[in-house]
């Protein structure tokens, strides 16, 4: 119980991390929605979406290698050396490439938003992705050394500096969209600045051919994994804009902020110290007995946090965003259910990872790439945004049973999907018992929601906790700071 208990220690802290990380777009969005139209919400969107693409490419996957090398060596001087190196294989490759790309940012505009007019704002943001490296590989060094509360401050830090900046680019300077950008940069900027002279001042400054060749080769599949994720997750936006309008995008994409809720505070926190120890714990004795417990945690953890979101859902949209947004509370659960399935995924990759077969997420992406362009173009011109969201769910869904099939070949886990399956079903039926109440004042619907909200936490810490686990969940919450 040592590991677990360890686990969700630093599982608490980084959801305080990860919350100040993305809670400045939440907290301002009754800013964004009375100063922004849900046009400009659109423009925001597509731009955002775009210099993701560009940041999954360049990257070659060295990021997400950092975890598995790391582990890989004992001596504290190799593992300085991944670290160090994978800093400067990413300047590099971001150098070069926001170099091209701000050369050709007209061009860039005039295709994605058919419009030249948003030049300037593609540079801006072009820039800020540059700085983001700086930001990036600190961070994944401060995971690994787990150095949660290190990495908590940084982030703190970065949202005062973003809800500031932004208050007075939006409402005193009148900037719009721009503003946004603008304050995006500036933030990087310093964030980049700080964390990086914090890191080389740990590692130092060291290069390993041998260890960027590794790297590179390991992360290369994983471009076409972080490329197939882009597609699946935000591809929809694009066929939006294209049989809908900017504004239908903006609604869209609030509701994915609602449905980023669970992802930001129950999945995020936990992959955070769970990604860069897996691997160390599974060579550990009863390492497998572990890996299962702590999959159980994480299950009963995301689909309780789910069910929160959905049942509130309305009402939170309702007094937080402009009557322009309302409509994207409809389409909140069924991005949720697309979140589970990510969660799934990134967790039951395992096999693949452990054994190095990084080429099956090729193969996996390229497959699911195919179905979410062939589910968007099906049901988003007929349905829109209801459309999006339900080819987002099943898409996700067919990527987690390929993922899966391909990782347990790898290294057989006997997952209990059986629990799983009843927790989730329980979860369902709550679920639709409160939207019979969301027609009703918001009073009786936050009321009825609060109850069988708690009906159900009260079902799943009695029928799916031994004794034994609700008597270490009560030590464990009596240990937190009051």
């Amino acid at each position: 119980m040592g590991t677990v208990r360890d686990i969700s220690r630093h599982t608490l802290i980084y959801t305080i991390g990860t919350f100040a990380q993305r809670a400045a777009g939440f907290l301002l969005l009754p800013l964004y929605t009375r100063f922004l139209a849900p046009a400009d919400y659109g423009v925001l969107e597509l731009i955002s979406l775009t210099t993701d693409v560009i940041c999954m490419i360049c990257g070659l996957g060295v990021g997400a290698t950092v975890y598995r090398f790391y582990a890989k060596y004992d001596a504290v001087r190799d593992k300085n050396a991944v670290v160090s190196t994978a800093y400067g294989v990413m300047a590099a490759l971001f150098g070069v490439t926001v170099a091209l790309c701000v050369l050709f940012s007209g061009q860039v505009s005039a295709l994605v938003m058919s419009d030249r007019a948003y030049t300037g704002y593609f540079v801006v943001a072009f820039l800020s992705l540059l700085f983001n490296v700086g930001i990036e590989v600190p961070c994944l060094h401060l995971k690994a050394t787990q150095r949660s509360v290190m990495f908590v401050s940084a982030s703190m830090l970065k949202l005062l500096m973003q809800i500031a900046f932004n208050i007075y680019f939006i409402v005193f300077l009148k900037r719009g969209a721009l503003g946004i950008l603008e304050s995006t940069l500036i933030s990087n900027v310093v964030m980049s600045c700080l964390l990086s002279v914090m890191m080389f001042r740990d590692v130092g400054f060291s290069f390993s051919k041998e260890k960027a060749r590794e790297m590179i080769v390991f992360g290369m599949p994983l471009i076409l994994w972080s490329l197939g994720s882009f597609i699946l997750t935000f591809s929809d936006r694009y066929f939006l804009k294209a049989f809908s309008d900017l504004a239908t995008v903006g609604v869209y994409s609030l509701a994915y902020k609602f449905s980023f809720i669970l992802t930001y505070f129950a999945v995020a926190p936990f992959q955070q110290i769970w990604e860069p120890r897996r691997f160390e714990i599974w060579k550990q004795a009863g390492g497998r007995e572990i890996y299962l417990k702590v999959f159980r945690y994480s299950n009963l953890l995301m689909v309780s946090c789910a069910l929160l979101i959905a049942i509130f859902s309305k009402e939170v949209v309702v007094l937080m965003a402009d009557t322009a947004y309302h409509r994207a509370y409809t389409l909140v659960p069924v991005l949720l259910l697309s979140s589970i399935f990510q969660a799934w995924t990134s967790f039951c990759s395992f096999g693949i990872l452990m054994e190095k077969k990084t080429r099956e997420f090729a193969l996996c992406a390229v497959f699911s790439t195919f179905f979410a362009i062939l589910a968007n173009f099906l049901l988003i011109p007929r349905w829109g945004a209801m459309g999006a969201a339900w080819a987002t769910a099943i898409v996700f869904a067919i990527r987690f049973v390929a993922v899966y099939l391909l990782s347990q070949r790898a290294i057989f886990i006997t997952y209990d999907w059986r629990e799983v399956a009843v927790l989730s079903g329980l979860a369902l039926a709550v679920w639709y018992a409160k939207s019979l109440f969301d027609a009703q004042p918001a009073v009786v619907s936050i009321a009825a929601g609060t109850v069988l909200l708690g009906s159900f936490l009260a079902s799943v810490y009695r029928t799916s906790l031994s004794g034994d686990e609700r008597r270490a969940l009560a030590h464990f919450l009596r240990g937190l700071p009051s």
